[in-house]
C-alpha cells in the first residue's frame, strides 16, 4: 500500500506470486510504501525484509 504525507492510502496492489506493480503519477510530496508478505519455502526469521524496489520517476 501507499500513502500520502498525511497517511491516506493513496494506492495498493498485491498478487498471489508475490509480484506487483504500481503505475501511479503522484503530486510531488512525501509518501510511505507498505510491503508485507511470506517467501515461499523460508522460514518466519528469513522472511523479512526480502524484496526489491524499482522507481521509475
Amino acid at each position: 500500500m501507499l500513502y500520502n504525507a498525511a497517511g491516506q492510502q493513496v494506492a495498493e496492489a498485491s498478487s498471489p506470486r508475490g509480484h506487483f506493480e504500481m503505475v501511479r503519477q503522484l503530486q510531488p510530496g512525501n509518501y510511505q510504501l507498505e510491503v508485507t508478505g511470506n517467501a515461499l519455502g523460508g522460514t518466519k526469521e528469513n522472511d523479512n525484509n526480502r524484496y526489491e524496489l524499482h522507481v521509475d520517476y
